[in-house]
C-alpha cells in the first residue's frame, strides 16, 4: 500500500500548493501500478484503491488540467471491478465538469449540445444516490455541479434547453436538510424561469408557489421580493392571476414592489373604475404633463410609499404615531431607489419623482449600500436630464455634463460591486452604456473609456449573462485602445468579445449574415491588429499583405505613405479572380478568431470566407486606399482607387459600411479632380482655355478639345458632390448631406457670385430639397443655397424659361417657384442669417407681380 499512500500524498500536496507537476507524478505512479512489480523486502504490491483515478481527475480539474483529468477518468471507466457507489457518482460529476469546460469554448448549438451532455452525467450521478440516505451529501454536490455546468444556459433565450433535466434535479433536492432551504428556493426559482421560457405558465406559477412556501421560513426579504416579482412576471399574460396577486398586495411595500415589476415588464394596471382600481394620486407629476400608463403606476406608488419632500427639498421628517396605533411599516430604501430609477428609464420621464426618491434615500442615516448606489444612479441620470433639448446637441456644455454623469455612474458601479447585488451591477452597466452612446464619436470616444472599462471588467468578474452588452463594451474599448495606439490592449478586448456567445436580433442577423452580428466588426478589427503586431511573420494572402500595407500607410507620412499605398494598390490590382476561401480557412476562421475559438459547424459559414466576403474585403481596401491617398493629397492615386471603389454598387441595408465609404469616395474623387483643375488655374469660375488670335487650325482644334475636357471635368466635380449627397439621403445620414452642401457651396461659389447658374442649377435644386427635408437642419447653409437657387430661378424667369416640372397644372412660372424656394429658405431662420434670402424673396415677389 506504499504506492497508494504516495499517490494520495502527491494529490494532497498538489491541491494545496497548486503544483501541476505533482499531478503528473501521481499520474505516472498510477500508470506504473498497471505493470507487474517485483517483490520488495519480502512484500508484494497490492492493487491500488480503485478511487484513485477519480481523486486524480478531481485534483486535475481543480488545477485546470482537463487533459489529465480526461485520461484519468478514461482509465477509471475501463476497469471491470467498478461498483456503483460514491466514487462512481463523483466520477460522473467530474465528467460533467469536463464537458462544461469544453462547452465554455464553444458557441451556439455546439455549446448547447456539450452543456446538455455534461448535464446528462449529473443525472447519472443523481441516479446512483436515489434511495440511499448515505448519499444525501452527494445530492447537494450534484446540484452544485448542475448549477456550474448549466451556467451557460441560464440566460434569456437558453433557459428552455434545461426543461429536460432541471425538474428531476430540483425534485432530487427535496431530500436536502433544512439548512439548505435557501439553495432549494433558488433552484425552484430557476426552474420557474425554465417553465416560463418554455411557455408553461401554469407550471411556473406552481413552482413559484412552492418556492414562496419554502422561502417563508427563511425570513429573507430580498429573496421573498425576488419570488414575488417572478410571480408577477409569470402572470403578465393572465389578467385573472394578476388580479389575484394584486389582492395579496395589502402592504405599502407589496404595492410598491408590484409597481416596480409593472414598470419593468409593462403589465397593464387595472382600468379606472375596475374592481380593485385605486383613485388617482395627487401631486404625482407636474401640472399639464400627460402620463403614460406606466408613469401613472409609478407616480401612485411613490406618492403612497415615499415621504413627500419638505420645504427645503429634503425628505419630510416622520410623524410620531399616536398611542395605541400600529407601528409604521419600515421603508425598503433599495425599493425606493428602484422606483426612482424607473422614473428615468424604460421610456419614463418623471424627474421630480426621481428626485424625491433620491432625497428619501439620502435623508436616512446608515442607509444600505445598494440604496445609496441607486440614489447615485438617479443623480447621474438627472444631470443629463437637466440639459433638456441641449442633451441632443454636441455643445461643449452638454459633452461636459454627460462626462460628469458617466464619472458619477462609474464610481457608483464600483460601489455596486461591493454590495453583493448582481442586479444592481448589471443595472449600472446598462446605464453607463446608454449614457455614453452619444459620445461614441471619433473625437469623443476616449471620454467613455474609463467608465466602459469599469463596466466590462465588473461584468466579467460577475460572469454576467448580458453577453451582448459585454461584447459591445469590449468592442468600444478596443476602439479606444486603437485610438491610443495600444494595440496589444485592443487585441485583448477583441479576444474577450469574440469568446462571448449571444444571439443578435433577427434583423441584425439578416443584415450581417451572422448569428452574432457584432462579429462583423470584431473579426476584421482583431485580424487587422494581429497583423500589425506580427513582427516576424509576414502574411501569405494578397489581401492580407495589402491590408498590412494600408495600416502601415495610415500611420506613415509624406513619401513613405505614398509608397506604401502605391504598393498596396499594386498588390490588389494583381490579385487572382474572386473565389471562396480554402476549406482550411473555413475550418479555422481565416485568422480572424482568437486561439481556441473555432467556427461552429451548425452555423452558416462566415460571410467573409465566401466569394462575396472576399469581394467586400477587396472593396473595403480600395476605399481605404482612396481615403488615405486623398488625406495625403495624392490626386492621381485617389482617382485611380476611386475608379475601382465606385465601380460596384452595394445594398444600403446589408452593406451599409461600404455605401457610407462610397459617399466619402465620391467627395474625395470630386476634390481630387478640383485640385487637378486648380493647379492649372482652370477651376470653376475661371475662363475656359482659348486659342490665341491667328493660331493655326491644329492649335485651335487642340485648345477646343482641352476646353471641352475641362468643362467635362468641372461637371464631374459637380456630379461627385451630388452623387455623395444621394447616398447620404439613402443612408439617412444627415452629416453626409450637409457636407455635400458645404462642398457644393464652397467649390462653386464663384459661379453663384457671377450668376452663372446654367451648369449648377440642377445640383442646387436637388441639394436644397435634400437639406430642407433633413431632420437635423443647417439653417445658414440651407438659407444660402436656397437663396442661390431662387436667384437661378429668377434668371430663368427673365429668360422666359419655366421651372423644372412646373406645378399648378403646368402654369407655375419660375418666379412662382422662386418665391416658394425663398420662403422656405427664410422659414425658421434668424433674419441676420437669412439676409441674402430675404432680399431674393423680395425680388421674386416683385417678379411674380405681387408686392415686394
Amino acid at each position: 500500500m506504499a504506492l497508494d499512500r504516495k499517490v494520495r500524498a502527491c494529490l494532497l500536496e498538489a491541491t494545496q500548493t497548486g503544483d501541476a507537476e505533482l499531478l503528473q507524478e501521481a499520474h505516472e505512479l498510477l500508470c506504473q501500478s498497471k505493470q507487474p512489480v517485483a517483490p520488495e523486502d519480502g512484500l508484494t504490491h497490492q492493487g491500488l484503491s480503485p478511487e484513485l483515478p477519480v481523486l486524480l481527475a478531481e485534483a486535475a480539474i481543480q488545477l485546470r488540467q482537463p487533459e489529465l483529468a480526461e485520461e484519468a477518468l478514461r482509465g477509471y471507466f475501463l476497469r471491470r471491478d467498478l461498483n456503483s457507489g460514491q466514487f462512481m457518482c463523483r466520477a460522473y460529476l467530474a465528467r460533467a465538469q469536463l464537458e462544461g469546460f469544453k462547452a465554455s469554448q464553444r458557441k451556439g448549438q455546439g455549446m448547447v449540445d456539450l452543456t446538455l451532455a455534461g448535464l446528462a452525467y449529473v443525472q447519472q450521478a443523481l441516479d446512483i444516490t436515489k434511495g440511499d440516505p448515505r448519499y444525501k451529501f452527494l445530492v447537494y454536490n450534484a446540484s452544485v455541479h448542475y448549477w456550474w455546468v448549466s451556467r451557460a444556459l441560464r440566460r434569456t433565450g437558453y433557459w428552455h434547453h434545461l426543461l429536460g433535466t432541471m425538474p428531476a434535479v430540483v425534485q432530487a433536492m427535496s431530500v436536502l436538510p433544512e439548512e439548505d432551504n435557501e439553495w432549494r428556493v433558488r433552484a425552484l426559482c430557476d426552474l420557474a424561469r425554465v417553465y416560463d421560457e418554455a411557455k408553461q405558465p401554469d407550471q411556473a406559477a406552481k413552482t413559484l408557489t412552492e418556492a414562496n412556501t419554502l422561502a417563508a421560513k427563511l425570513q429573507n426579504e430580498r429573496l421573498n421580493y425576488s419570488i414575488y416579482r417572478m410571480q408577477l412576471n409569470s402572470t403578465r399574460n393572465n389578467a385573472a392571476q394578476f388580479a389575484a396577486l394584486q389582492k395579496l398586495a395589502t402592504t405599502k411595500t407589496k404595492q410598491a414592489q408590484m409597481a416596480v415589476q409593472t414598470a419593468r415588464t409593462g403589465i397593464a394596471a387595472p382600468a379606472e373604475g375596475a374592481k380593485g382600481a385605486k383613485p388617482p394620486a395627487t401631486g404625482a407629476a407636474p401640472t399639464g404633463v400627460e402620463l403614460n400608463a406606466t408613469e401613472k403606476v409609478l407616480s401612485e406608488a411613490i406618492n403612497v410609499y415615499v415621504p413627500a419632500p419638505g420645504a427645503d427639498g429634503k425628505a419630510a421628517p416622520k410623524v410620531e404615531d399616536k398611542k395605541g396605533a400600529a407601528p409604521p411599516e419600515p421603508m425598503d430604501l433599495r425599493l425606493v431607489g428602484e422606483l426612482g430609477l424607473l422614473c428615468m428609464c424604460n421610456g419614463n420621464h418623471l424627474p421630480q419623482l426621481a428626485e424625491r426618491c433620491a432625497a428619501a434615500v439620502e435623508a436616512v442615516k446608515d442607509t444600505n449600500l445598494s440604496a445609496i448606489v441607486m440614489s447615485e444612479y438617479i443623480r447621474a441620470l438627472l444631470l443629463v436630464d437637466e440639459l433638456g433639448p441641449e442633451a441632443d446637441l454636441y455643445t461643449r456644455h452638454s459633452v461636459e455634463v454627460r462626462c460628469e454623469s458617466l464619472a458619477r455612474l462609474d464610481k457608483a458601479l464600483i460601489s455596486a460591486g461591493r454590495a453583493d447585488d448582481p442586479d444592481l451591477v448589471q443595472e449600472g452597466a446598462i446605464l453607463i452604456w446608454n449614457t455614453g452612446l452619444p459620445l461614441l464619436q471619433p473625437n469623443l470616444r476616449l471620454c467613455v473609456r474609463k467608465a466602459y472599462s469599469t463596466a466590462a471588467g465588473i461584468l466579467a468578474e460577475l460572469d454576467s449573462p448580458l453577453h451582448e452588452l459585454r461584447a459591445q463594451l469590449h468592442l468600444e474599448i478596443a476602439k479606444c485602445e486603437v485610438a491610443g495606439d495600444l494595440f496589444a490592449a485592443a487585441i485583448a478586448q477583441c479576444d474577450a468579445a469574440l469568446r462571448l456567445d449571444y444571439k443578435g436580433t433577427e434583423e441584425a442577423q439578416a443584415r450581417t449574415g451572422r448569428v452574432r452580428p457584432l462579429d462583423a466588426q470584431l473579426q476584421p478589427l482583431y485580424k487587422k491588429l494581429v497583423l500589425k503586431m506580427s513582427l516576424y511573420q509576414a502574411p501569405e494572402r494578397g489581401e492580407d499583405k495589402a491590408l498590412l500595407l494600408v495600416e502601415q500607410g495610415r500611420d506613415a507620412k509624406g513619401v513613405l505613405r505614398a509608397n506604401l499605398l502605391e504598393r498596396a494598390a499594386t498588390i490588389l490590382s494583381k490579385l487572382p479572380p474572386i473565389a471562396d476561401r480554402p476549406e482550411e480557412d473555413v475550418e479555422s476562421g481565416g485568422g480572424s478568431l482568437p486561439p481556441g475559438v473555432i467556427p461552429e459547424p451548425s452555423e452558416p459559414i462566415d460571410p467573409t470566407l465566401t466569394a462575396g466576403g472576399v469581394r467586400r474585403e477587396r472593396a473595403t481596401l480600395w476605399c481605404e486606399i482612396c481615403k488615405l491617398a486623398w488625406a495625403a493629397r495624392l490626386p492621381r492615386l485617389t482617382l485611380a482607387a476611386a475608379k475601382v471603389s465606385l465601380s460596384e454598387s452595394w445594398d444600403v441595408e446589408t452593406d451599409r459600411d461600404l455605401v457610407l465609404a462610397q459617399a466619402q469616395i465620391w467627395f474625395a474623387q470630386a476634390e481630387a479632380q478640383y485640385l487637378q483643375l486648380s493647379t492649372r488655374g482652370l477651376q470653376p469660375g475661371e475662363p475656359l482655355p482659348t486659342a490665341p488670335p491667328g493660331a493655326a487650325s491644329g492649335v485651335v482644334a487642340a485648345v477646343k478639345r482641352e476646353a471641352e475636357a475641362v468643362a467635362q471635368q468641372r461637371l464631374q466635380v459637380l456630379e461627385g458632390f451630388v452623387q455623395g449627397m444621394r447616398l447620404g439621403v439613402q443612408l439617412k445620414e444627415d452629416w453626409i448631406v450637409i457636407n455635400a452642401g458645404v462642398y457644393l457651396w464652397n467649390y462653386f461659389l464663384p459661379l453663384v457670385k457671377t450668376g452663372q447658374y446654367a451648369d449648377i442649377f440642377p445640383a442646387l435644386d436637388e441639394t436644397f430639397t435634400a437639406l430642407r427635408d433633413l431632420p437635423t437642419r443647417s439653417p445658414e447653409l440651407t438659407s444660402s443655397i436656397g437663396a442661390a437657387l431662387a436667384d437661378a430661378l429668377l434668371a430663368r424667369h427673365a429668360a422666359g424659361q419655366p421651372p423644372p416640372n412646373p406645378g399648378l397644372g403646368g402654369k407655375e412660372t419660375s418666379a412662382d417657384r422662386a418665391v416658394a424656394v425663398a420662403e422656405a429658405a427664410v422659414n425658421g431662420v434668424d433674419p441676420m442669417v437669412a439676409q441674402r434670402a430675404l432680399g431674393t424673396l423680395a425680388r421674386a415677389k416683385k417678379a411674380q407681380g405681387g408686392p415686394a
